[in-house]
């Protein structure tokens, strides 16, 4: 059975990126991106299914795609209005290019929101 070493996070954070991830070692901060990071792929999966299952075609953008930058997570219509959602755990923050395009959107007609849990999606959409 292998031995497991114990990392202190002062001393993970004074490791380069390349050795920490050889040996598997993350900071707390690296642990909460990634905790923040599914949190935020299950709030984009039950609103994505909450859309389908109202019949609202929608539009994600993968995030592979060169357009993305600051494009909203969620993209529809509901009876002639559109709507941009962006997606975030309780503790994400929108990025600059974020907050310009929203605020683009905005100026152009598209209800913007930000939002931060399923339920709040839901209350969106009433």
């Amino acid at each position: 059975m292998r031995e497991r070493t114990i990392v202190t996070d002062k001393i993970a954070g004074m490791m380069i990126p390349a050795d920490r991830k050889a040996l598997g070692i993350l900071t707390q901060s690296e642990r909460q991106k990634k905790v923040d990071g599914t949190a935020e792929k299950e709030i984009q999966r039950l609103c994505e299914m909450e859309l389908s299952r109202r019949g609202i075609v929608y539009l994600h953008l993968s995030p592979m795609a060169r357009e993305k930058c600051g494009w909203p997570d969620l993209t529809f219509v509901v009876l002639g209005v559109p709507y941009a959602v962006e997606l975030k755990t309780a503790a994400g923050k929108l990025s600059e290019d974020q907050i310009r395009i929203m605020g683009e959107m905005e100026r152009n007609g598209w209800k913007t929101h930000l939002v931060r849990s399923f339920e709040e999606f839901r209350e969106l959409l009433k």
